[in-house]
């Protein structure tokens, strides 16, 4: 596998899986809360569904009373009930049941601010009405503790709203604390997880993006990292750690806006213009967001009018990416952009479906069509990353194949000029007529012959490697076979040969010519390192499903700089040597499904360690 590889192919799994988790793991029911035991003894948990409601005039200066009885009509809906005509402020009640509950919590969820109120007295208060304009800080569903004894009890609600829709975003629910928290979990947990996942998909693309020098990576790790924290700022989860509404609704809209531009930047360098039509929505993004979510932050203007314009450039972006990815797609025939512009639709058609169904109110018991939309938006995005990735990795291991062919050609040019400069110096005085012995002179060139004849043989086998011809034999066998040809070379050069190797040593699957050659390699070497004598130790030992050969000297070492050397073509330490030998062990062993590896200290000699699998075919 080539350098990068695994990294490129770890983000693309983690793009795919982000992907198709939200199926995996979408929880089975959203409506209701899980009941505990205790709950199930003293009556489940439920939806209050029954209201009243009654519209009041919003007087910042005035302390609001509850309405009288004769205000109060049926509420037919929760959310934006008839006769607003421009009001702001609505109040809402609601018997609660006469159940002996245990713990009671009630879980509530209202546009925008909104106080909640048991026999007349305030319980709990979501943000400040007082003043002439109300600070706008978001409508997260909050759990509110109710006495032990208010089963029974009439429960107000007083609403402040200066957008569009006013109410109870969902029929408030009542359970014990503990239920309401695995409700949470169970219903948010997914959103966590997926926030999680998003964070660790742009740690990926960054360390790929730094591995292989591509901007667009950057990009989508920003707008993954970014996505991952909005998904995070969304979850009642963040609440628990601090129950601060306020800051939570002006990080979701940064890290909104972080997502929003860090996905155009992503597009605009997939599919760059020309200098005289490049228009960077990304960079307007981060502009508006600099400009307009300081004065969100502090209160210098309200944070649904921030959201509403945003919104609008939002929805121009989104045209303009969609013109602009299709006239590419249509006019260059581009592939990766007709993907991208059928996802970019799709999101934008389910958008559409669930603005229709908000604006009509109407009830869905799916999850919100632009949730899917997203998916296939993404989805679109991950094919063009994958292709895009085997591209640039297809095109780096072309780049690394024409290097290495290069540095050998190269080398082979210089290796082979050596000896035809003998020989041709040789034919030059035999042409001459000289009176001398021709001899030496006819042995030294058959020898200079028989250097480039193997420089040939082993560039070949670089070149054109066969396939290896598997049959089961015995390394033991092998390895003892290679010894006994080394046996008169170290006597001379007092060296001293061990050999040890487990009895009954399974047989294994190899090609046993090539193994050898490695064997050869790797011993030769060995002996030639040690000049003035020492010892050379071969030991094999089991560790299913693999052998492990074990081959050391006790000669002078490989200096550290060179050892990063060792297996580049025709880098050698020796004099007669060209650098070839331990490239080929090492596609050798490759070819094998093995690892060799070399390890070495100055002075203290070398090891050399060669893993084969029992099996190469079934590793």
């Amino acid at each position: 596998m080539k350098k990068g590889q695994p990294l490129l192919l770890l983000l693309a799994s983690l793009i795919v899986l982000s992907v198709f988790a939200p199926l995996a793991i979408q929880p089975k029911d959203d409506n209701q809360p899980p009941v505990s035991r205790q709950s199930e003894a003293r009556g489940s948990a439920r939806g209050l569904t029954e209201w009243e409601y009654a519209w009041s005039e919003y007087n910042p200066s005035a302390k609001e009373s509850i309405p009288q009885n004769g205000s109060w009509q049926k509420a037919e809906r929760l959310i934006n009930p008839p006769g607003r005509e421009g009001r702001k402020l609505l109040w809402m009640r609601t018997q609660l049941p006469r159940d002996d509950g245990y713990d009671p919590t009630l879980l509530v969820q209202a546009s925008q601010l909104f106080e909640v109120y048991l026999e007349g007295e305030l319980l709990f208060r979501h943000g400040q009405m007082e003043g002439a304009h109300p600070r706008y800080i978001g409508t997260p569903p909050r759990m509110i503790a109710l006495p032990d004894d208010a089963q029974g009890k009439l429960l107000s609600v007083r609403i402040f709203s200066a957008g569009k829709d006013i109410g109870l975003l969902q029929a408030p629910l009542l359970a014990s604390e503990s239920d309401l928290t695995l409700y949470f979990i169970k219903r948010q947990g997914v959103r966590f997880i997926l926030g999680c996942f998003y964070l660790m998909i742009g740690l990926i693309s960054c360390l790929a993006g730094l591995r292989i020098r591509q901007s667009y990576l950057f990009s989508f790790a920003g707008f993954a990292g970014a996505f991952g924290l909005y998904t995070l700022s969304r979850t009642m989860l963040v609440l628990s750690l601090a129950d601060l509404p306020e800051f939570w609704m002006t990080f979701e809209l940064a890290f909104l806006v972080l997502s929003v531009a860090a996905v155009l930047a992503f597009t605009e360098q997939l599919f760059p213009e020309s200098a005289g039509t490049r228009l960077r929505l990304s960079r307007l993004h981060l502009f508006a967001g600099t400009v307009g979510l300081p004065f969100v932050a502090f209160h210098a203007a309200r944070g649904e009018i921030f959201l509403l314009f945003y919104q609008i450039l939002l929805l121009v972006s989104i045209l303009i990416t969609v013109v602009r990815i299709g006239r590419i797609a249509w006019r260059k025939k581009d592939r990766d952009a007709s993907q991208v512009l059928a996802g970019l639709a799709v999101f934008c058609a389910f958008s559409a479906g669930d603005i229709i169904r908000q604006m009509l109110m109407l009830d869905n018991p799916f999850p919100e069509f632009s949730y899917w939309g997203g998916l296939v938006f993404l989805a679109s995005l991950v094919v063009v990353i994958l292709r895009r990735i085997h591209s640039i990795l297809f095109q780096l291991s072309n780049t690394e194949k024409l290097s290495v062919a290069g540095q050998m050609a190269a080398g082979v040019v210089h290796e082979i000029r050596n000896p035809v400069t003998v020989i041709s110096g040789y034919l030059q005085l035999m042409k001459k007529g000289t009176q001398i012995n021709h001899a030496p002179m006819i042995d030294l060139m058959l020898g200079e012959v028989n250097r480039i004849n193997l420089l040939v043989n082993e560039f070949l086998f670089l070149a054109r490697p066969s396939d290896p011809k598997f049959a089961m034999k015995s390394i033991c066998g092998i390895i003892s076979d290679n010894l006994s040809l080394f046996e008169a070379q170290a006597t001379g050069a007092g060296v001293e040969l061990e050999f040890r190797c487990p009895p009954n040593l399974p047989l294994i699957s190899c090609d046993e010519n090539q193994i050898k050659q490695v064997l050869v390699n790797v011993i030769k070497n060995g002996l030639e390192a040690m000049p003035d004598g020492g010892k050379l130790t071969v030991e094999v030992k089991s560790a299913a499903p693999y052998v492990r050969i074990l081959i050391t000297d006790t000669g002078c070492g490989i200096d550290s700089q060179d050892l990063k050397m060792i297996g580049e073509p025709f880098f050698t330490t020796k004099e007669s040597g060209n650098g070839l030998g331990i490239m080929i062990c090492r596609r050798i062993v490759d070819n094998h499904k093995g690892v060799f590896r070399i390890n070495s200290k100055p002075g203290q000699g070398t090891a050399v360690e060669i893993i084969l699998p029992f099996d190469p075919q079934t590793t």
